[in-house]
């Protein structure tokens, strides 16, 4: 005997999220509903996933590799639901690369191309290895996905949830960005989005003096890149046609905030999976004291020195939960 009953939106969206949650280690909540079936969720639908506060992401199906061979088979970052608004994911799952799941199983290889080509002349999607358990199933398939797992861990990537990525995107579209003078900048309102970029800014740098909420720059493909401080709400960007001493992170594969600098150093908050790798310029040369802590336990000390104006150092995968990382001069206190 069948039972059926009418259709609830909330047992389907509130009351998944409260399963899933039954089946959670003890403390750990659903922050992220990804859409099932045809992933084009009708505007209540998304409304309410914002209504009792996870984010909602999936569709879009982005490809762009030798079989697509264009820019045009690049989703956007959402889609509107109404007044609503759906997050798209970074890119396809396997089924897109084998022609739902029917042949060619190795065919997410095709991953490779598609972060290629979606890195230059400027990055347009990130690296969102998407796949379902019945990629097990085939041997090609789970070669695959052991060559794109290696390349997840060993590229120049920074790992993030993928609620921490709908939190970037949603705040591409809510970001507030005023010019206050020439070459000066208020970076307000935008929720997760920490980056800004700057294409054709050569010969132009972050005055760290001057900003306000500002941790770091780096240029990738001629384009000058900002990392803004989550701990700055509003952040004050100036830019520079000289370069200006200051503590300016240049590489990270952790997310920091709370960057304080200091006359020899800085203290900075961390969290992230995996070794930590960084690069840190704008420094005076000479020893520094690195260390590790959380909530005054010290995790990990080391001595390094910076050379060059930089000072490039690794820490252990110590991260996953917050960590204040600080660098001072060997007998220098704050």
């Amino acid at each position: 005997v069948m039972l059926s009953r009418p259709f609830s939106l909330e047992e389907e969206i509130a009351g998944a999220l409260r399963k899933a949650a039954s089946y959670a280690p003890e403390g750990k909540t659903a922050k992220l509903f990804l859409w099932t079936g045809n992933a084009r969720p009708f505007e209540a639908a998304v409304a309410l996933t914002r209504e009792i506060g996870v984010g909602n992401m999936n569709g879009g199906d982005s490809r762009f590799d030798g079989q697509f061979p264009s820019v045009a088979y690049l989703s956007p970052l959402s889609r509107p639901a109404g007044d609503e608004r759906q997050i798209y994911s970074g890119a396809a799952n396997e089924a897109l690369f084998t022609d739902g799941w029917r042949r060619n199983f190795h065919g997410q290889l095709r991953m490779i191309e598609f972060l290629e080509r979606t890195a230059e002349p400027r990055r347009l999607k990130p690296f969102n290895l998407y796949y379902h358990t019945y990629s097990g199933d085939k041997y090609a398939s789970l070669r695959a996905l052991e060559t794109l797992h290696e390349l997840a861990s060993t590229g120049a990537f920074i790992p993030v949830w993928p609620s921490r990525y709908v939190q970037i995107a949603e705040g591409f579209f809510d970001t507030q960005i005023v010019a206050t003078a020439p070459l000066e900048w208020r970076i307000s309102n935008r929720g997760g989005l920490q980056t800004v970029r700057f294409d054709q800014a050569e010969g132009l740098h972050v005055n760290p003096i001057e900003s306000a909420g500002v941790i770091g720059e780096t240029r990738i493909n001629g384009s000058l890149y900002v990392a803004l401080d989550p701990a700055h709400p509003v952040a004050r960007l100036r830019l520079s046609g000289q370069r200006v001493p200051g503590a300016l992170l240049s590489e990270a594969n952790w997310e920091l905030s709370d960057l304080d600098r200091r006359d020899c150093g800085f203290s900075v908050m961390a969290v992230g999976f995996g070794e930590g790798v960084f690069e840190f310029k704008g420094l005076r040369n000479g020893p520094r004291n690195i260390t590790v802590t959380r909530n005054d336990e010290v995790l990990a000390t080391m001595v390094d020195r910076v050379h060059g104006h930089r000072l490039s150092f690794k820490l252990p995968d110590i991260a996953r939960q917050p960590v204040r990382v600080e660098v001072s001069c060997p007998g220098v206190n704050r």
